[in-house]
């Protein structure tokens, strides 16, 4: 896939986390860009993707151009999945809705799981870097408190 492919491919991952989060239309989305350029700061889009060469707003995007250039089909499309787990995560906690046995993106992301990992496994996780990180282990008590936050936060 060409360089202008991939940005083309990315983009439209942009406009249609406006229509299906927000109800517009393509169209209106499409013809209407710069009007809603207030709400594209709400979007997880600007989470996951930084298509820019140099950066003009904060750079802390997960994947930016180079790295998705250097993906091969299968990481590209499980990119693109998580991105649409974290996407329809989102709709269903602004929504209300019950979220069943998903775990939250931001903890998957914290414990370096791939989203879909079950309760087993994001508990076995979960232990294996409180000991790494426990200060009675030798481990940092900063990192170590971040992660009972985020615990805190996430588990049940």
């Amino acid at each position: 896939m060409s360089r202008r492919e991939l940005k083309h491919k990315i983009r439209e991952l942009k406009i249609m986390e406006f229509v299906i989060r927000y109800g517009y239309t393509y169209d209106f989305v499409i013809q209407n860009r710069t009007a809603l350029e207030k709400k594209a700061d709400s979007l997880i889009w600007h989470i996951f993707f930084n298509l820019q060469e140099k950066c003009r707003r904060k750079c802390e995007a997960r994947y930016n151009l180079e790295t998705l250039e250097k993906m091969d089909k299968a990481a590209l499309k499980e990119v693109i999945d998580e991105y649409w787990f974290t996407v329809y995560y989102q709709i269903y906690k602004e929504q209300g809705l019950p979220m069943g046995e998903w775990a939250s993106p931001e903890l998957l992301n914290y414990l370096g799981l791939p989203f879909g990992s079950d309760e087993n496994r994001i508990k076995k996780r979960f232990r294996e870097l409180c000991k790494r990180y426990h200060p009675d282990s030798g481990g940092d008590a900063d990192k170590f408190m971040e992660l009972m936050d985020i615990a805190e936060k996430h588990l049940k």
